[in-house]
């Protein structure tokens, strides 16, 4: 569902400097929009890894807009959260207000800052494929050894330390992706977008999510997981991660996340569980080119809270 949302030109007198306020009318009702920019979202040199004409991987700097990446909220509403970006012209990004999630981009050709908001609707997945399945079964003996090994071990606290924390991630978008959109400006873009959308998840639990580098594989995949020889996801996964820490052990970073065009092992996503610790085990997969960036984004926050150490909700388990 979309309709033409009005976005108005700052609210006079409420911009400081990091911060904006607009004031927006949709749904039949007028709001103030707060804005907060981010700060640190890209290294100050963000390598972006391709492959040239005889299939050497490469890497790039190329420009990227910052400080127009902002976190919002809806003024009188407590629970509103938003990720918007003002980096190539008007608002783009998600809001979300109570239990609904809109869409917000520019409405092309207004000359009156006019906006399309749209409202997402949830992807109709079946029970099955709905469902989490990392805590279950499919894992590889060698991680399940690991993990009884190092018992007792602390309990999962990693997001409730009081202290804020810095998670770098390794994006890699495959070449089945990448066969779907070969702009690579504009997977820069999504990526970045993306990231922006998982920061604003977890940024209350004072985790911050950043980007650390971006490989394209626009020739070929330089690392194929669906090979035969892997008993499964977990083992496939498990082989990737040790793959990337051999190849990009000049850049540090936390964890990796591969996003693919395909399924693989029919599955849609893949983490190990608390496998942030290990470099074999902190890398994980999404499914991506089913879904719209938004629940992109939420599927990636997810994996990412399995390799840190985080549970499924149980029945008793309430917000707060």
């Amino acid at each position: 569902m979309a309709e033409e949302g009005k976005v108005s030109h700052r609210v006079r007198g409420a911009a400081t400097q990091g911060q904006l306020s607009y004031k927006v009318r949709f749904s039949g009702q007028r709001h103030v929009l707060h804005m907060r920019v981010k700060k640190s979202l890209l290294p100050r040199h963000f390598p972006v890894i391709t492959d040239n004409d005889q299939g050497a991987m490469q890497g790039d700097y190329p420009f990227i807009p910052r400080d127009c990446y902002y976190f919002s909220y809806l003024e009188g509403i407590p629970e509103s959260m938003g990720t918007l970006d003002t980096c190539y012209g008007g608002l783009r990004g998600m809001l979300q207000v109570d239990d609904f999630t809109y869409e917000i981009k520019p409405l092309e050709a207004s000359s009156k800052f006019e906006h399309l908001i749209s409202f997402l609707v949830s992807h109709d997945i079946s029970a099955e494929h709905e469902k989490c399945t990392i805590e279950g079964n499919d894992t590889n003996q060698a991680y399940e050894e690991a993990m009884i090994a190092e018992m007792p071990r602390a309990a999962p606290v990693y997001l409730w330390w009081p202290h804020r924390k810095y998670l770098k991630v390794h994006y890699t978008v495959s070449h089945t992706l990448y066969l779907m959109n070969t702009n690579h400006t504009r997977i820069v873009e999504n990526i970045m977008i993306l990231n922006n959308i998982v920061h604003t998840i977890y940024m209350h639990n004072l985790l911050e999510v950043h980007v650390r580098m971006l490989c394209i594989w626009n020739n070929r995949d330089a690392f194929d997981i669906t090979q035969s020889k892997f008993s499964g996801i977990a083992d496939a996964i498990a082989h990737f991660g040790y793959w990337k820490m051999y190849v990009f052990r000049q850049y540090s970073h936390d964890t990796s996340i591969l996003f693919t065009g395909n399924k693989v092992h029919d599955t849609q996503y893949f983490a190990h569980q608390d496998g942030i610790c290990n470099p074999n085990w902190r890398s994980s997969y999404v499914f991506l080119a089913s879904y719209h960036i938004f629940f992109g984004a939420t599927i990636s926050a997810h994996v990412l809270c399995h390799i840190l150490s985080c549970p499924h909700d149980s029945a008793g388990c309430h917000c707060f």
